[in-house]
């Protein structure tokens, strides 16, 4: 006869008896855990189902680098990977390049830096935000060198900036920015990393010239400097395709209407 033991509520019961309820609530506790995870991963495929397929590995204890998986997980209160963000920025030029701003998704910036339109919205609000990053990125890496003369490193400096709105077809972005719909955030962010710099290094080159007796000491410098870049725009709002040679004119008209006493009349 088997022996007996007693249940938690005082009872005698058999071995066989309490190894099978012993056995029961391990299987009951197996399938607990099973429910659990499934309801996890359907709960985080709910908040990520615009990922495509294959991308889980972004969800798990990797993250990407262009496409190349690293195994380590990101800790709590870690910085923001540089090195996604430089893989993503570098992929955002490139689809302003070939597309312009109008067409310009981030569902095609993820897909082309290979990462996923959730790691890129907790980098950035939105499509403005990264394109003000990506177009400052271009600005700030390719800054021609100043050499000395005062009109030739302002026609340079007017080549980089048409080259720099061009080259990303971001012209859009400078109307955008007037909106009132644009995040002040945003637009606080395109004024101190694009517009503020160019407008130092234009006054300051202006004043070179100053300095070096090319231009009139008298001369407006702060109207001067936003003639220049503002005629650009002025082209295009016209609907009148900008000259080819437009730097090297424009800045020649600076120095016909500010030229000092007594100076040339050559470039």
């Amino acid at each position: 006869m088997s022996s007996a033991h007693q249940n938690p509520m005082g009872h005698p019961v058999c071995a066989e008896t309490a190894g099978f309820e012993a056995s029961m609530r391990m299987r009951l506790a197996a399938v607990g855990a099973a429910v659990t995870v499934i309801f996890l991963t359907l709960r985080d495929w709910n908040a990520t189902k615009d990922i495509k397929p294959g991308a889980w590995m972004q969800y798990m204890p990797v993250t990407y680098y262009c496409g190349m998986p690293r195994t380590s997980p990101p800790a709590v209160g870690r910085p923001r990977d540089t090195a996604i963000d430089a893989c993503v920025l570098d992929a955002a030029l490139r689809e302003l390049g070939a597309k312009g701003y109008g067409a310009f998704s981030l569902a095609a910036v993820a897909e082309a830096a290979g990462t996923t339109r959730p790691a890129l919205y907790r980098r950035w609000k939105d499509k403005p935000a990264l394109v003000v990053d990506a177009v400052a990125r271009l600005a700030e890496a390719d800054l021609p060198e100043v050499t000395g003369d005062p009109k030739r490193d302002l026609m340079a400096e007017l080549e980089n900036f048409a080259h720099c709105i061009q080259a990303t077809g971001a012209l859009p972005l400078a109307g955008l920015m007037l909106s009132d719909e644009v995040e002040p955030a945003v637009r606080a962010a395109y004024l101190e990393r694009i517009v503020a710099p160019r407008r130092a290094r234009l006054r300051a080159l202006l004043a070179a010239a100053v300095d070096s007796g090319e231009l009139d000491a008298t001369a407006d410098l702060e109207v001067a400097g936003s003639f220049l870049t503002g005629s650009w725009y002025a082209f295009h709002i016209a609907g009148r395709p900008v000259p080819s040679d437009w730097a090297a004119r424009v800045v020649d008209l600076v120095w016909a209407g500010s030229r000092a006493p007594g100076t040339g009349t050559s470039r």
